[in-house]
């Protein structure tokens, strides 16, 4: 079996234990991915890339630290 096919099977078995979590802000993450395309990652370099960190587990989400700023 080639690699392509195993990926795909590994991101299906992933789906179906429950492990995918819906995008909040859609938009906004295409947008990101958008500009990180722009700034030299070829598109599905960078989604493959994406998916076999969240397959093999190193994929993981972050809290993001929020301030507030004063405006004078």
């Amino acid at each position: 079996m080639n690699d392509e096919k195993l990926l795909e099977q590994e991101i299906l078995a992933s789906f179906e234990r429950g492990e995918w979590k819906p995008v909040r802000n859609q938009k906004r993450e295409i947008a990101r991915l958008r500009t990180a395309a722009e700034e030299g990652v070829p598109y599905q370099t960078l989604m493959a890339s994406v998916l076999h960190k969240f397959v093999s587990g190193r994929l993981v989400e972050t809290q993001r630290r929020i301030t507030n700023k004063v405006r004078s």
